[in-house]
């Protein structure tokens, strides 16, 4: 995949259901009213009744929260995602050790969606599965891993079979970094290093580049390190 393909999928089903720019823009706040909810069930967990009474009113003032659920960008689903592997997490880790399994391996399917939409969901995954093993849940580390592979593994498959390429998620990593951090970067998506600012044409500039810069054909993996 070039992108990340959760939130493209998001968007077929919902079109294919009938939706149009209104109902997407419903369901995506929908989605967040219920990440407040996640805030609140998980701090409740923690920290009784008025520690989840503050942490929702807190997410639910997030101004970049309700911006984003009125876009048409994978961001919309990072606060649902991000919320709801959390408190299937705080679930897992309050309840008995024989109960624990089912929510475990939940919160690492959640953490893997949330992954295959925003590919840095891999190092969230990695922290909570190395804290785990730190306080000595190995067993709860490895639901969660094991979530993790099963809603993430189709996407690695896929990529191989179509593309024989091993890149876990998207290939698209690579020239992000470089249009934001190279020597001209000003904070918007701008022309770098003459690759266009462009859904349509980005990838192909993206490899002419890359492949003239190092002088033979790369795969999608290769194109992407190019631009670290």
């Amino acid at each position: 995949y070039p992108l990340p393909p959760l939130y493209l999928y998001f968007l077929a089903l919902l079109l294919r259901l009938g939706g149009g720019l209104v109902s997407i823009q419903l369901v995506q706040v929908a989605l967040g009213t219920a990440a407040v909810g996640l805030v609140y069930r998980t701090a409740r967990l923690w920290g009784g009744e008025r520690a989840a009474w503050l942490s929702a009113a807190l997410a639910a003032s997030t101004g970049a929260l309700t911006f984003y659920e009125l876009l048409l960008i994978p961001a919309a689903l990072d606060p649902f995602l991000a919320a709801l592997a959390l408190y299937l997490v705080a679930a897992a880790l309050r309840a008995p050790a024989r109960t624990h399994s089912l929510r475990g391996a939940a919160a690492g399917i959640a953490l893997g969606l949330f992954a295959i939409n925003q590919p840095r969901g891999f190092i969230l995954a990695g922290g909570l599965a190395a804290v785990l093993i730190a306080t000595r849940r190995a067993r709860l580390a490895l639901l969660l891993a094991g979530g993790v592979l099963v809603a993430a593994g189709p996407t690695l498959i896929r990529n191989y079979l179509v593309a024989a390429d091993t890149t876990p998620i998207s290939s698209h990593g690579g020239l992000s970094f470089h249009i934001g951090n190279n020597a001209s970067a000003g904070g918007t998506h701008a022309p770098a290093g003459g690759i266009t600012p462009s859904l349509v044409t980005e990838r192909q500039d993206a490899r002419r580049a890359a492949e003239q810069a190092i002088g033979r054909a790369l795969d999608d993996s290769e194109v992407s390190a190019h631009y670290y």
